[in-house]
């Protein structure tokens, strides 16, 4: 099983727009080869990652692309059972979206950065 290689504190890009990943669930099933969910995922994006130097964790700019080259369906704020399933609290929206491959695909919990 090829889960992909995305973890909580990753950013997702889309565009200009930059998400700091708060939560990720990788979900067993084929759902790339479903021909419904082929038509929703049509937003190009990437991830990226910070790594962590001398014991510090890097900030947004000092990412570097982890992934790139994925779909995803379109953002949408997170609905209020997947919130409290998750349990983040903060006082941004929080927003969700899927990406798929293969094996399976992962649900993001993400945070708009402003």
């Amino acid at each position: 099983m090829a889960v992909l290689d995305i973890k909580k504190g990753d950013f997702l890009i889309v565009g200009t727009l930059t998400y700091s990943i708060k939560s990720v669930e990788w979900w067993e099933m084929a759902k790339a080869n479903n021909p419904t969910f082929q038509e929703q995922a049509t937003v190009e994006c990437s991830t990226k990652r910070v790594l962590f130097v001398e014991g510090k964790r890097g900030t947004v700019t000092d990412a570097t692309t982890n992934l790139a080259s994925l779909k995803c369906i379109p953002i949408d704020s997170a609905d209020r059972d997947l919130v409290i399933r998750t349990g983040l609290t903060t006082m941004y929206t929080l927003k969700h979206t899927q990406i798929s491959n293969d094996d399976g695909y992962m649900v993001l919990i993400l945070e708009e950065l402003v």
